[in-house]
């Protein structure tokens, strides 16, 4: 299993699908539509930075387990940039508090 992480508009997809494709197998892409939150995060941030976390944890989550069920899959994102990255530059901009 490979995974990529970057910023939002990094190229993950568009590099995670050259990937897949010389490999011959499969790239699971992060899905925002539906996402509930990610419109109010940015209109408030400060109000919507811990849902948001923990919606895209969930959504990670669930990619990880159906990525373990495809043998050499690619995925554009991984689980871990949710606390070591995202939601740590939050605490730091102030948008989530420590217990958050």
């Amino acid at each position: 299993m490979i995974t990529l992480a970057g910023t939002i508009g990094a190229g993950k997809t568009a590099w995670g699908a050259v990937i897949a494709e010389h490999f011959g197998t499969e790239l699971l892409i992060e899905k925002v539509e539906g996402n509930p939150f990610l419109a109010k995060f940015y209109e408030e941030p400060k109000r919507y930075s811990f849902h948001l976390q923990v919606y895209f944890l969930n959504h990670r989550f669930k990619a990880l387990k159906e990525a373990m069920n495809h043998p050499n899959t690619v995925l554009d994102r991984s689980i871990y940039e949710d606390a070591m990255v995202f939601a740590r530059l939050q605490y730091e901009n102030g948008s989530m508090d420590e217990a958050e």
